[in-house]
């Protein structure tokens, strides 16, 4: 039998069983009972210049990557921190003020000078990254998303193919007209312009801005630095960029091909 010392400690045992059981089923990450009256953050979108709020702007840098924060539940946060990482490059925007229940906000960062070398970048969205807010669910409050930023750079051409003629046939030269036709975003990188003739190749930088609908001209060496001797056609494939350093919406349409005759 069991005598009454030992039933009393069994008891307590018990309870205090119970209690574990009841807080591990009932607790928040950051180890507090969480009520049913507690907000629930949630991050719901993640992308860029996601709505009229944020225009697409002709400065790279001045386009923004927008989270949106909602609360799902009828209680409201008064306050909680927003962390948003891109290519793992932490960005954080602390103490934010109240979110009323069922209420969303935008928290945007502008597109940052790095982001220029990637035609994706992954971005990640975390609400309460600390833990300080007592919620009903953490288990929304992270997004990721792959962004593609081809469409906001600019759109390289390759338009025209020009003879340029000399005193003879080895003092020709070809003028290339590479136009960028975004509308909307400039050419600020250097980038070559590769020609080759009759299967002789040769690249040739460009160096300077192009602004949105203008263009500008390149020039090839003279045929005598391709080694090309005289013949009565020849064969010429002008590609703009053909190192990829600048990240476009459309590349097929930079490469351009003619033949061109000689008395």
């Amino acid at each position: 039998m069991i005598n009454k010392e030992a039933g009393k400690y069994l008891v307590v045992v018990g309870v205090v069983l119970f209690s574990i059981f009841v807080f591990s089923l009932n607790h928040s990450f950051t180890g507090r009972l969480v009520s049913s009256e507690a907000p629930d953050l949630a991050v719901a979108q993640v992308g860029v210049n996601l709505h009229s709020n944020y225009p697409f702007d002709n400065s790279f840098q001045n386009n923004k990557v927008v989270a949106v924060i909602c609360n799902n539940n009828n209680f409201a946060a008064s306050k909680y921190d927003v962390r948003i990482v891109l290519n793992n490059r932490h960005y954080d925007f602390p103490s934010r003020g109240r979110i009323e229940g069922k209420q969303c906000v935008d928290v945007s960062t502008s597109f940052k000078p790095f982001m220029e070398d990637f035609r994706f970048v992954e971005a990640f969205a975390v609400i309460d990254p600390f833990n300080k807010v007592i919620e009903t669910n953490k288990e929304n409050n992270r997004l990721r998303k792959v962004l593609n930023l081809s469409a906001y750079g600019p759109n390289l051409v390759t338009s025209e193919i020009k003879l340029v003629e000399g005193s003879d046939f080895s003092k020709n030269k070809f003028k290339v007209k590479v136009c960028d036709v975004s509308k909307k975003v400039a050419v600020r990188k250097a980038f070559d312009v590769s020609i080759s003739i009759d299967g002789i190749k040769r690249q040739f930088i460009h160096r300077g801005e192009i602004r949105p609908g203008a263009c500008a001209d390149v020039y090839t060496s003279v045929f005598s630095a391709f080694n090309l001797a005289y013949k009565k056609q020849v064969f010429v494939e002008a590609n703009a960029d053909s190192g990829n350093v600048i990240f476009e919406p459309n590349e097929n349409d930079n490469g351009l091909y003619r033949s061109f005759t000689f008395d």
